[in-house]
């Protein structure tokens, strides 16, 4: 019998391939000294770098994005601005023409007395006709006029003047309160801490000599330490011990003077015996 050559699957040569392909990559990983020994993952660090680099470029796309935006709104504000200002002028053009049109002077009903006559409508009855309500001025009318204009003028300007100087003087008024206010309270802040300092002084162990302040605590059931540049004296106690001390002494002298001397002789022995016993 002959060998015949069956055709493998091709999903089965996928996976071989898959497979080989998968080994391929772990012995590459496996063999590098580099990465097996510092533990360096480079895809990885390739991929942190294409991520950073993707994020920079998101923030300058953004930063991009808002400087055109706020480059749209700037002109478009500033197109509104200037559409403002169009509108306003056209507007003050047409209400000029309007006046020029329907509210000349010459139309007025005292244009003859402001144009001289010039242009104005001419009243065709007799003045011996025309009653009260036709008269314009009076005689005595308008005498003075620019004196009171002159005088309201100079008041408005005093009444503006006593205002400004009262304003000011209210605010120096209130500089002057509020520095004395200062100064009040900086003299009694110094008081307080001049008595905080006389009362710390009065009582401290320098004024009061305090013997305690002159000890100092030694570890090792020693007993305290002087410090000899706060030592005031002895104490009341310490002096009381030295009295009392010497006059036991006294009182011995006196009795061992009172006593034979082969007495003495046996009590001195007596005496360092009993310090030999208690060493």
């Amino acid at each position: 019998m002959y060998k015949v050559d069956l055709p493998v699957e091709q999903s089965l040569e996928k996976a071989v391939e898959r497979r080989r392909s998968a080994e391929t990559v772990r012995k590459a990983r496996i063999f590098n000294t580099r990465l097996r020994v510092m533990g360096l993952d480079l895809d990885a660090l390739n991929r942190q770098v294409q991520e950073k680099k993707r994020r920079q470029n998101m923030e300058i796309q953004r930063g991009n994005a808002f400087d055109k935006l706020g480059e749209y709104h700037d002109k478009a504000l500033m197109q509104q601005d200037i559409d403002e200002r169009e509108k306003r002028a056209a507007l003050h053009t047409d209400l000029t023409q309007y006046w020029a049109t329907h509210q000349r002077e010459e139309d007025s009903h005292n244009a003859d007395l402001k144009c001289g006559l010039k242009g104005a409508f001419r009243i065709t009855i007799p003045e011996g006709e025309l009653g009260p309500a036709s008269m314009k001025f009076f005689q005595g009318e308008g005498i003075g006029e620019e004196q009171r204009r002159r005088e309201q003028m100079k008041k408005t300007d005093r009444d503006l003047r006593a205002q400004k100087e009262d304003n000011e003087k209210r605010h120096t008024g209130a500089k002057h309160r509020e520095r004395a206010e200062k100064l009040k309270e900086q003299h009694r802040r110094e008081e307080r801490e001049n008595l905080a300092e006389m009362q710390h002084t009065l009582t401290s162990d320098m004024m009061t000599e305090r013997s305690e302040a002159a000890k100092r605590e030694v570890e090792g059931g020693r007993p305290p330490r002087v410090l000899v540049d706060k030592w005031k004296g002895m104490s009341p106690e310490q002096l009381s011990d030295i009295h009392r001390e010497r006059e036991e002494q006294r009182l011995e002298k006196q009795v061992l003077l009172q006593t034979p001397p082969q007495d003495n002789v046996m009590l001195k022995r007596f005496r360092m015996q009993l310090g030999n016993s208690n060493s």
